[in-house]
């Protein structure tokens, strides 16, 4: 049975040492599945994820209803995500700090060390998304304003990064992956 993800800021505990999807496509189906007045509960590391999957498989342009109603939870996910993560920062305060979202919070600790040339394509991938969403959202507090602004300021080097990344390993790459066009 698949694991979901809490609605409430009371089970942060718990939310913090489960698994994200390890994948878009696993993310995307994760999202699609979690029932619409739980979306707001979904980690912004899924989002991201979800994201990705979404700007493979619909090139940016969602055409057929599956993608649509993604790219809508996607959107309503992001734009509800600063309240809940304030409370969950509250929680997670009295809980000892532990982090949710490692795949992240792995790539900021890279980014923020000036290590952007030992990033992944899914770490890349990743820390793009989440800048994308971050920068579209409506509502920011100061911890999304921080990320972004942390995210934003490495973006040219991420870029890069990904260029050489691509470069280097074409013929590994998923088809959606070899190409810029995002």
């Amino acid at each position: 049975m698949e694991e979901r993800f809490p609605d409430s800021p009371a089970h942060v505990a718990t939310a913090e040492t489960s698994t994200l999807p390890a994948d878009p496509a696993g993310a995307a189906e994760h999202i699609l599945s979690t029932p619409f007045e739980s979306v707001n509960s979904l980690p912004l590391e899924e989002i991201a994820l979800a994201q990705t999957y979404l700007v493979a498989e619909a090139k940016g342009k969602p055409t057929t209803t599956r993608d649509k109603r993604l790219a809508g939870r996607i959107e309503l996910a992001n734009q509800t995500q600063p309240e809940r993560e304030r409370l969950w920062a509250r929680e997670a305060a009295a809980s000892q700090g532990r982090r949710r979202q490692h795949t992240l919070r792995g790539a900021i600790d890279k980014i923020q060390s000036s290590d952007v040339d030992s990033m992944m394509i899914g770490e890349i991938d990743l820390a793009m998304n989440c800048f994308t969403l971050l920068s579209q959202r409506i509502s920011t507090d100061a911890s999304d304003e921080r990320l972004e602004r942390i995210l934003g300021a490495a973006m040219a080097e991420i870029d890069q990064r990904c260029a050489r990344f691509r470069l280097q390993y074409a013929d590994r790459l998923p088809k959606h992956a070899r190409t810029k066009n995002r």
